[in-house]
């Protein structure tokens, strides 16, 4: 079904990945996520053309290492789609 929000917005969500924990922000604002390992996902919805910059801050014990999912290789420029949801998975491990 065609909503103007479908055609003018699109997502980007996180999902929590590895055996530590941490913090996921957006800049644009619109995410901001402590996501332990086994937490579900957190999203946010952005204008369509928006360049979304991901920033991950390890725990205490845990670091970052990497981000996986297709439009996630540079967290630091996803550009959102019209109508779509681009998945990134951020990878935080126990030292």
């Amino acid at each position: 079904m065609w909503t103007p929000s479908g055609f003018s917005r699109g997502s980007v969500s996180i999902l929590p990945g590895g055996t530590g924990n941490g913090t996921v922000s957006s800049q644009p604002a619109g995410i901001n996520s402590s996501l332990p390992s086994g937490a579900g996902a957190c999203s946010a919805s952005f204008p369509v053309g928006t360049i979304v910059r991901l920033t991950a801050k390890p725990g205490a014990s845990t670091s970052f290492v990497a981000w996986r999912g297709v439009g996630c290789v540079d967290a630091s420029k996803i550009v959102v789609a019209r109508g779509s949801n681009i998945t990134c998975q951020v990878g935080f491990v126990l030292k």
